[in-house]
């Protein structure tokens, strides 16, 4: 009798274990149409300073993209072949931030990339060499 109910409690925690809810951190990210938060550059976590807002891209379906650097907005296209990505016509607006040192280098990635890999909610903008250039999370508004 015990082993048949060690059995049939085994059973429901094994059970238990296979039913994971769906959640932010279970959520897989696709490339286009989301809301990508610049995390690093070039292996640097990239910090936002109080007042300030996060650098940011999103890729849209009609292959555009558009975002916010640090200081300006950008928007351009995109070409996608495979998992290979060019960044074309950028363009940006002209405020002047004084004290920002995410703008120059964030439009620096953008204009090297040469491919991406995404896994989960994590995007890497990658150069001809395969290294990366700057990773990226989703952010997912409610």
């Amino acid at each position: 009798m015990k082993h048949g109910l060690m059995m049939a409690v085994l059973l429901l925690i094994l059970s238990g274990c296979a039913m994971v809810p769906v959640t932010e951190e279970t959520t897989i990210a696709t490339l286009t149409n989301t809301y990508w938060k610049l995390v690093t550059m070039q292996g640097e976590p990239v910090v936002v300073s109080d007042n300030q807002r996060e650098a940011h891209l999103i890729l849209t379906d009609d292959l555009r993209i558009h975002g916010f650097s640090g200081c300006n907005r950008f928007m351009g296209e995109y070409r996608l072949q495979g998992t290979q990505l060019e960044v074309q016509s950028l363009a940006s607006t002209r405020m002047a931030c004084v004290g920002d040192v995410t703008e120059g280098p964030f439009l620096q990635v953008l204009a090297n990339t040469a491919a991406y890999w995404l896994s989960g909610d994590e995007l890497r903008l990658l150069n001809t060499d395969g290294e990366v250039l700057g990773s990226f999370r989703a952010v997912y508004l409610r």
